[in-house]
């Protein structure tokens, strides 16, 4: 994609979307605003530990340009891996998802990877597969097409696609459908977890001899789960997630560090690596240089910097915590609002900005209630910013929203720009004298 040389063209450079292949040339290396390089830790782990299959959790904040990182990665491991990336929020209903879900995605998207690269699968696996599905009560209450299931049972493979990806669509909606494949899954849990599995083994000997490939599945976007939702995911059901044989990296809610659970978690993971927000302050408050760079360094990857005014970078980085959505849905809007007030503009001004900041100020707004003020100011006052993890259920929620952000190795936290400027415009936020 062409940087963007007008006001009108920011509107196409910074549509909150991760890099991907159209988009690469804008991808720059992070690791000196983040203080590590968390890409390069999940790359090498992979490329040394091939033969076996590694369960890795990614964690960071959403907005963190995690989806980008792990894309990156992707990239930069496809020589030895056969790469199936997948966000979850785009095959299913993130508000009601299961591990069943999961396993169901994974299932068709293993099958299309086969598919699509003409691999051989044995007769037996896709019979055993086909068996397993094939139950006419169960045709019936998901009202597939009998017709069409039958066509496609005539070729076992082709079944499966047919089926994995009729199913599939049911865990986007909110459907009674997706009940009944649910219930008609988990008695049978095993006998499918073994079907998928013995599917794993086979397309990885077929990729050893096509190319010496093996299969790595990467599932993004599991940290945009709401907690209780995340929980049951990686604490209730951690045992039938963790059963399929096969290289996997999950992106993992920051929030779940904060979980009484997390050392049950990180027990049955093999690593968890983190992606560290951007940093644009210290813990004195004083700015990091490193930081602001390399989001200037970012954004100027994307557009000519001459279109914004003066010191409108300087605020945008500055209030945006070092969140690249925020500082995207800041650009995004304010280009918009210069052009809604003169379709010929050749500058994004202080004041469009400004604008954009209050429309996200008062999202963030919405995100808290008055139990919380205690507990950010005890944050906003503690020289040591520490997580607050006697009040792990409260901090859970304020890491989720990123009303509380988590910065680099040493795991410090801090109020949100917006959240410490609306508190103290309301004179919420009271300073502790020493």
């Amino acid at each position: 994609m062409q940087k963007a040389t007008t006001v009108q063209d920011l509107l196409r450079v910074f549509h909150q979307e991760p890099i991907n292949n159209e988009t690469s040339n804008f991808f720059i290396h992070t690791t000196p605003g983040r203080g590590e390089n968390a890409r390069e830790s999940v790359k090498q782990y992979f490329r040394i530990n091939k033969k076996d299959n590694k369960r890795v959790l990614f964690m960071g904040h959403g907005g963190s340009g995690k989806s980008t990182e792990l894309w990156k990665a992707s990239q930069e491991l496809k020589d030895q891996f056969e790469i199936i990336m997948f966000s979850v929020t785009k095959e299913a209903d993130p508000s009601d998802l299961e591990y069943v879900d999961l396993f169901f995605i994974i299932l068709n998207k293993i099958v299309e990877k086969a598919v699509d690269l003409n691999l051989d699968i044995d007769p037996n696996l896709a019979d055993n597969l086909y068996h397993y599905w094939h139950d006419e009560k169960f045709i019936e209450k998901v009202s597939f097409n009998k017709k069409e299931v039958e066509a496609g049972a005539k070729a076992k493979i082709s079944f499966l696609k047919y089926f994995s990806a009729h199913i599939n669509g049911l865990f986007s909606y909110g459907t009674e459908s997706k009940k009944v494949v649910r219930d008609f899954v988990k008695p049978k849990e095993k006998q499918l977890i073994e079907g998928i599995n013995n599917l794993i083994l086979n397309v990885n000997e077929e990729l050893r001899k096509k190319n010496d490939k093996r299969l790595l599945i990467i599932v993004d976007d599991l940290e945009k789960l709401n907690i209780s939702i995340a929980e049951k995911i990686f604490v209730t059901d951690r045992k039938s997630l963790i059963s399929l044989k096969v290289h996997v990296v999950y992106s993992f809610p920051i929030f779940l560090h904060y979980s009484t659970y997390f050392t049950e978690i990180e027990n049955d993971f093999d690593i968890y690596v983190l992606l560290a927000m951007i940093k644009v302050r210290q813990k004195n408050g004083e700015e990091f240089t490193p930081g602001i760079e390399t989001i200037r360094q970012i954004i100027g990857e994307r557009c000519q910097l001459g279109l914004f005014g003066e010191y409108v970078l300087d605020f945008v980085i500055d209030k945006s915590g070092g969140v690249l959505r925020d500082i995207f849905e800041m650009i995004e809007d304010s280009a918009l609002r210069a052009l809604s007030n003169n379709e010929n503009a050749k500058t994004i001004s202080m004041e469009d900005v400004k604008v954009s900041y209050n429309k996200l100020k008062s999202r963030y707004i919405r995100a808290i209630n008055q139990s919380q003020i205690p507990l950010l100011t005890e944050l906003y006052n503690d020289p040591m910013k520490s997580p607050i993890t006697d009040a792990a259920s409260e901090f859970k929620q304020l890491l989720r929203s990123l009303v509380v952000i988590e910065y680099n190795a040493e795991r410090w936290c801090n109020l949100h720009p917006a959240i410490e400027d609306f508190l103290k415009e309301k004179k919420l936020l009271t300073r502790i004298q020493s």
